[in-house]
């Protein structure tokens, strides 16, 4: 199987990702407040205790910059010390977590996608819902960590039946999205 070899094209497709993750949390939280918070009450939108005050804002938080920096730099370390084999990195090392950090944030971006469709299609037809909900952050994130185990297991079976170090980061991807939801779950 064929992985991105070029590290400049992966920390770019990377860097993208990111600043489309936050641009979609901004596009969904300005869909949900049209009309679907109407009926469905979030007690909190953003589930990233690090951005939830500037997204409840519709600000942007420059720490997000900062994060999109910090990873291009830790991706180009990484591959330097893999495919230079420094102490114990190998290519193989590069890509597992080159295919972890692409399935995270492609995992991240189809939540969001998901999240732009529903509160559009309410939007565009508020009598599909009926009453009201109000869902609080910890059902936000056992929900959350349902799904993600969800994808891990998806993925997973495709590791199985393609296996190598990527597909194995990726299968790792959401899994990973996974404890770091129990860790905001354990701080809630």
């Amino acid at each position: 199987m064929t992985m991105i070899q070029n590290v400049y094209l992966t920390i770019f497709l990377i860097a993208m990702l990111m600043l489309l993750d936050y641009y979609l949390t901004m596009k969904g939280f300005k869909l949900y407040k049209q009309k679907t918070y109407k009926y469905i009450k979030l007690e909190s939108y953003e589930l990233n205790t690090m951005f939830k005050e500037s997204v409840n804002q519709s600000t942007y938080n420059f720490k997000h910059l900062l994060s999109v920096a910090l990873v291009s730099i830790f991706v180009y370390i990484l591959y330097y010390a893999s495919y230079n084999e420094i102490l114990f990195f190998h290519k193989s090392t590069y890509h597992f977590i080159q295919g972890m950090i692409f399935s995270m944030f492609i995992y991240i971006n189809s939540k969001h996608l998901q999240n732009i469709m529903t509160f559009n299609a309410v939007n565009r037809n508020p009598s599909i819902l009926s009453g009201k909900i109000k869902q609080t952050t910890l059902f936000s994130l056992k929900s959350g960590i349902a799904h993600s185990f969800a994808a891990f297991l998806v993925l997973l079976s495709l590791f199985l039946l393609v296996p190598s170090f990527f597909t194995f980061g990726f299968a790792i991807g959401p899994l990973a999205i996974t404890l770091k939801q129990r860790k905001w779950l354990k701080k809630k």
